[in-house]
Parts: C-alpha cells; structure tokens; sequence
C-alpha cells in the first residue's frame, strides 16, 4: 500500500502507530483508498510492551522492556515509560522528558480520564500502579507503588465516569506440576488520592480475562476471555461498575475444536465508535521448527464479529473470518469508522497456503451489519514482529 505523502489532517485520514521491536513506527492512513503509508519511526531503548496517546496534549506514553513475554519469560533489566510528542508529525515523534524508571515488565498502559495519571499493568507480579503527571504531561520522577491485581495482569483501565479503575488477570491454566490459578477482575476507587481495591470477582476455572471494553453509549461492559476463548456481556449499575455474574457468555471461535489447543487464545476486542458493532480476535501461535523453519502447525487466527442488540446489549454472532495473518494481536478502527485495522504479531510458513506470512497490518472495510471485507495489508520486514497497533485520528 502506497500514496502520496501529506500531512493525515489534510484528507480526513488517521495516524497509525505501531510497536515492531524497539521501533514505534507511524503510518498514515487515508480512509477514501484504505492505504497505509509509512512516515516516520523512532527507535527506543527496548522492545515496545504497549503505548496510548494522550490526544488533547498530542502525546504518546510508550512502555518498554527488555524482559522475555508470558509466565516463563526472561524478568530483564531494562523497564521504562518513555513520553514523546506528537506535534512533529510526519516526522518521527520527539522524546519530550526522561523515561520514567519501572519496576518491572509493564504489559499494559492507559490514561486516566482526567489526564491527570496513568495506570499501568504488570502480568509478572500481577499489579497495578498509579502514575500522576505534571501539567506538560510528564510522569512525575516518584517511585512507582504497586497494588495487587491477581494473576498474570493483562490490562488495567479507568472507568469512562472517573469513578473507578477495573484491572484483569489472566491467571494461568494448570501444568505438571501447579494447579490452576485462577483469573480475575479487579475494582479500584480512590481514597485520599491513592488507588483502594473495592472489588474482587474471580473467573470460573478455565476461563480468564485479558481485554475489555466499554460500550461508547450505554451502561454495558464487553470482555474478550484470553482463556475459555469467549466474549463476555456484563450491565452496568447505577455507579457505573459491572454486575457479576455476566448476562451473556458467547464463544468466539470459528471451530470449537480449537478450544481444546493449549496455544488457541482468545485475544483483544474493540466495540465500534456507533456501538451497534464489536469484533474480537482468536490468536494461535503454535508453531514449530519444520525443515528449518517457524511453522504454523494448529488453530485459528481468526476475526468474529458481533452485532449488539440495541436494547439489550446482547451480542449476536453475524461474521468469522481470517485475520489476514498470524497471531491477531491489536485491533483499531480508524478515524472514519469504515476500517478496521487488524496487527497480526507473528511470522511463520502457513503449509496450506505453501507460502511465508510476513507479521502485517491487515485492512478491512467495515460493511452492513458491521460485516468486513478483506482489503489488503502491509508486510512488515522478514522475520520482524508486531507487538502494538493502535490509532489516533488526526
């Protein structure tokens, strides 16, 4: 995909970040062709974990970490938030103040709704922390307290009334040699400016939470289960904070059989900007060394869409189709609201198709019933991965 370079804001069209390595890369995305277009990069001092913008201050908080992913992973010795500007665009983004020194791997990042802190994730001690910001936007340069958040962390976000901070863990299926541990939701408020855990529901066994969202206009909460391959549907009470049990308990995957893989993982979800449409993605990274090379062996890397009733919130399973690639990490819509932009994280040879399959940002035009349609994708270089993806419109 190619196109004449011009400032995003000329032509309607969205900025794409994304997060290959240690390289936050920028695209431009014209919603008229659905072309991406790279514009600038910035290398960082470690492989890119997360990042999210703050777009009244036109900033980007990106979390890097030189420590291995998942339960068995390298701990590292590098963990960082690093605050670059945004006002440079299309050149590359600009580091506007020193990193802030974290405690551990951060998995997850997100701003609160005053733009006044940002909460981070940690999946390896499965915690939480607090980070306030100064007026400019810079972390404070104060020692990062944690607070527990169950087992294996995977996101932690402000509720879109302020009045709390919802976190889940994923928990860890059983081995060998340790029993299940189980996944969680986790409920914060604050007291006297500090983060007080208010709520603990834990997951059925088997199932555990890694992302969420909330419905952009009624008191709903949508929930993609990591493991138990599901997607969830809680209301919401008059405080705004979720109702246990869920009212609704749908699977995600194309072929149930695939739930039974060790490796098949439910991923992330994205509800659309006109809340009658949401997409979740089913992730398989199963692969195998074969004659040389990564292999994809089992699974599905697939997308399912959901309508939502407009009363209910009930989700209804109207599309499943292929993500375009391996792994479907990240989902975004752009600015328009006609695409959705898939990052699939992983490369690998795909024996039925007898071809390599490039990590990618893969495009879809969102068409009736919030059906997609393939359109196209950008390869990212051999053998590089893609960890984030996300959009800002201009």
């Amino acid at each position: 995909m190619s196109g004449p370079l011009s400032q995003a804001s000329d032509s309607g069209a969205s900025w794409v970040f994304t997060g290959s390595g240690a390289v936050l890369g920028c695209y431009r995305f014209q919603p008229e062709a659905g072309e991406l277009e790279w514009i600038s990069e910035r290398a960082l001092p470690a492989k890119i974990q997360y990042a999210t913008f703050d777009p009244q201050r036109r900033l980007v908080y990106v979390a890097v970490s030189d420590a291995g992913a998942g339960v068995t992973g390298a701990p590292g010795h590098l963990h960082q938030l690093h605050t670059l500007g945004l006002d440079t665009l299309p050149a590359a983004p600009r580091i506007i103040c020193e990193p802030l020194t974290l405690p551990e791997r951060p998995i997850h990042v997100a701003l609160d709704t005053q733009g006044a802190a940002l909460l981070i994730a940690f999946n390896r001690s499965g915690s939480i922390a607090r980070v306030a910001l100064d007026t400019l936007g810079c972390p404070r340069n104060e020692p990062v307290t944690t607070l527990p958040a169950g087992i294996f962390t995977h996101q932690v976000l402000p509720a879109p009334n302020g009045q709390y901070v919802i976190a889940l863990s994923r928990g860890n299926a059983a081995t060998a040699g340790r029993e299940e541990e189980r996944g969680s939701v986790h409920l914060y408020r604050y007291r006297a400016g500090a983060l007080l855990e208010t709520g603990y529901h834990p997951c059925e066994p088997q199932l555990g939470p890694r992302h969420l969202a909330f419905h952009p206009m009624r008191p709903w909460l949508y929930m993609a289960m990591e493991r138990g391959n599901a997607l969830r549907h809680h209301h919401l009470d008059e405080q705004g904070e979720p109702v246990f049990p869920a009212v609704d308990h749908v699977p995600t995957l194309r072929d149930a059989e695939h739930g039974r893989l060790d490796r098949q993982k439910g991923g992330c979800l994205v509800c659309h900007p006109n809340g009658r449409h949401l997409y979740v993605s089913n992730r398989s990274d199963i692969i195998e060394m074969r004659g040389g090379r990564p292999e994809l062996s089992a699974g599905e890397n697939t997308i399912a869409v959901f309508a939502l009733d407009q009363l209910t919130g009930a989700p209804r399973l109207v599309q499943q189709l292929d993500s375009g690639g391996i792994e479907p990490r990240c989902l975004a819509i752009d600015g328009s609201g006609r695409w959705l932009i898939v990052g699939n994280q992983l490369p690998a040879w795909l024996p039925a198709a007898a071809r390599y399959q490039p990590a990618n940002l893969a495009v879809f035009r969102i068409g009736e019933e919030g059906r997609l349609d393939y359109h196209g994708q950008h390869q990212l270089a051999a053998y590089a991965s893609l960890f984030w993806l996300d959009v800002l419109p201009a």
